[in-house]
């Protein structure tokens, strides 16, 4: 590669991103041999992929919204596109142990990947996209079960006065969830969704939610004695089949219907 192009590419991306103080060393290295049609693009992952804190800003303010608008376009019903962006650069941020060590010993993050052949947005959206197909999958293989589950109950010896009574207990209690969820403030409902829900680390939870890393827990044990306070009267001992399929939709509705990423929301 001849140094005219590189320096254009720079020149242009520094241009575009003035507050990304990243060498036009370190972008060379981070190109090698190759051509990139996005050039700009490559920039700012490579810049995002080395932790600089401005590039994941630059991201958040310059792709978002024409992923947002990707994502609207395929989205299925109970899916937020937000939560799917949130998610996808969760998993672009996480680190990337194939890659050359940074100068200061850390692995550099997924995001650096991205080789510009395609807009870094298309690239973001598709990850995204595949969040989404993950996240149906496991709730396929979730109702599977429960449906079985509940096919072999219809089988057993119970008395019909005992089966009524359990599902009218069962729908007592997922009234009150509902109640108790909605009592949460946004950014609670956004953290129990997205660690216990979709099985993101507290960490992650927390930074994609802007929560601080020493409050995260404590965010947590807050929601869940909440909701253990307004549950506590039922006192249920075991679960039978019906009562796991009522409470599986309540929670898959619950979680998925959670807003936006707010920051900055008292708590």
């Amino acid at each position: 590669m001849s140094i005219l192009p590189l320096e254009e590419w720079f020149l242009g991306a520094r241009k575009r991103w003035p507050a990304v103080d990243w060498s036009i060393l370190r972008f060379g290295i981070h190109l090698g041999t190759i051509t990139p049609k996005h050039p700009e693009d490559v920039f700012i992952s490579g810049a995002a992929s080395e932790r600089l804190e401005n590039a994941w800003i630059a991201i958040n303010q310059d792709f978002r919204l024409e992923v947002l608008r990707r994502l609207t376009q395929v989205s299925r019903t109970g899916e937020s596109a937000e939560d799917l962006w949130s998610e996808a650069i969760v998993r672009l941020m996480t680190d990337d142990l194939s890659g050359a060590q940074l100068a200061d010993g850390l692995p550099p993050r997924r995001i650096g990947r991205f080789r510009g052949e395609a807009p870094l947005a298309s690239y973001i959206a598709v990850i995204a996209k595949r969040v989404s197909f993950d996240a149906l999958r496991r709730r396929k293989v979730s109702l599977s079960l429960v449906k079985s589950q509940t096919q072999e109950s219809n089988h057993s010896d119970l008395p019909a006065q005992e089966i009524t009574m359990e599902r009218e207990l069962a729908e007592r209690f997922v009234t009150e969830f509902v109640s108790a969820w909605a009592s949460l403030t946004p950014t609670r409902q956004a953290l129990l969704s997205l660690h216990y829900g979709q099985g993101m680390a507290k960490a992650d939870a927390g930074k994609v939610l802007g929560i601080p890393p020493y409050t995260v827990s404590r965010e947590l044990a807050a929601a869940m004695k909440d909701l253990r306070g307004r549950l506590a009267i039922f006192k249920l001992t075991s679960w039978s089949p019906v009562a796991m399929d009522m409470w599986l939709r309540t929670w898959t509705q619950c979680s998925s219907h959670t807003g936006g990423i707010l920051r900055n929301e008292p708590r």
